[in-house]
């Protein structure tokens, strides 16, 4: 229910416990934060979590708290739509001027190409995987970036054992 305007009961109940926490550690001096819980950037209605400052988020790859301005920036960035990128650690993205890096296969180096060729694909039910060499270059440009992209998301060593759907 909205209790107000400007807040509502989830809100309310955050402050309330956030105070609980200050008047605790008076007594308990190991307890130093308040977790707000589980955090999907993409999710609308867990963004109210970001608005209470200072805040930090856990760096799914790294496993290090990184403060959430900075994870913030590199989420949009690096993760769009998964958000399970590396958010500990500075990157070519933010060298840039937080510009987006451009995705063509053109900037692959071909031995990205040749790494990238063993991750295995489904172009249709009920056949073998395919891999990338076996694309058009149409098909390549446009599979490339996506297969850079869920590499550098997932780790090499999980992407060569997914075979990827493309239907």
């Amino acid at each position: 229910p909205v209790v107000s305007r400007d807040m509502n009961l989830g809100k309310l109940t955050a402050l309330y416990e956030i105070d609980w926490v200050k008047n605790a550690q008076r007594s308990r001096t190991n307890l130093k934060y308040y977790y707000l819980g589980y955090y999907i950037h993409s999710c609308q209605k867990m963004r109210y979590k970001a608005e209470y400052k200072p805040s930090d988020i856990l760096c799914p790859v790294n496993r290090t708290w990184v403060d959430f301005e900075h994870a913030k920036k590199r989420l949009e960035l690096r993760s769009p739509i998964r958000h399970c990128c590396d958010l500990s650690t500075p990157g070519q993205d933010e060298k840039n001027g937080d510009k987006k890096i451009a995705t063509s296969t053109r900037g692959l180096k071909s031995d990205h190409v040749a790494n990238l060729d063993c991750i295995r694909l489904s172009h249709t039910p009920n056949t073998s995987p395919i891999t990338v060499s076996m694309l058009t270059r149409e098909g390549q440009d446009i599979l490339l970036p996506i297969l850079k992209e869920f590499v550098e998301e997932t780790g090499f060593e999980v992407a060569k054992r997914c075979v990827i759907k493309l239907f």
